[in-house]
């Protein structure tokens, strides 16, 4: 596992695999009042890479019965020091991915590097798992997210609103764009709980 903090009570925090399993996992765990009191705003970002006709997903997700998918047998590295650091090689494109939380701000930021070693187009897909709810908790599909709105302000950024607990999140790209698609993930499995 590893930790990152913002010397605000907020952290970002998960394991090397990049696999949830403790509920208080997350990107983004907020300290809306602080100090005890932590929202897990973003629970992480899946990310595929399309490489000519293949997909390859290089994140991974826990349920009771399966790993899916397999992300991290792509993995080729990790180190914790001074920042979060993955790298990934599909298709012969190697990703790296670095997390970093400002001090004093409820805010992660992944950084991507991508080096493509073929002639063949590559592209990466981010897809943010998104939630606002206390980090001992989970959310049941059939409660839903109840006052949640979503308003894409331009190509790069989108802002989510939720009204219990009343917490506005900004997701802003410096390079591509966003594609709304609404998915539930359901079942996720907290084998460490």
């Amino acid at each position: 596992e590893w930790l990152i903090t913002n010397g605000l009570g907020g952290y970002a925090s998960s394991t090397i695999l990049g696999i949830n399993t403790r509920k208080y996992h997350g990107l983004l765990v907020g300290a809306l009042q602080p100090p005890g009191n932590r929202t897990v705003c973003l629970t992480k970002l899946d990310e595929s890479i399309e490489v000519g006709d293949t997909i390859h997903q290089i994140s991974a997700n826990q349920f009771s019965d399966v790993i899916y998918p397999e992300g991290f047998r792509f993995l080729e590295s990790f180190s914790v020091s001074p920042y979060p650091l993955f790298v990934y090689e599909a298709g012969q494109v190697i990703v790296s991915k670095t997390l970093f939380m400002p001090r004093g701000k409820n805010v992660v930021a992944a950084i991507y590097k991508i080096n493509n070693q073929n002639r063949i187009n590559a592209q990466i897909s981010i897809t943010p798992l998104v939630t606002c709810r206390h980090f001992h908790q989970v959310v049941n599909r059939s409660e839903g997210f109840q006052g949640f709105h979503q308003n894409q302000t331009d190509q790069n950024e989108v802002e989510l609103t939720f009204e219990t607990p009343s917490v506005k999140l900004i997701a802003r790209a410096t390079e591509g764009e966003f594609h709304t698609k609404h998915n539930w993930i359901e079942r996720l499995f907290y084998s460490e709980e």
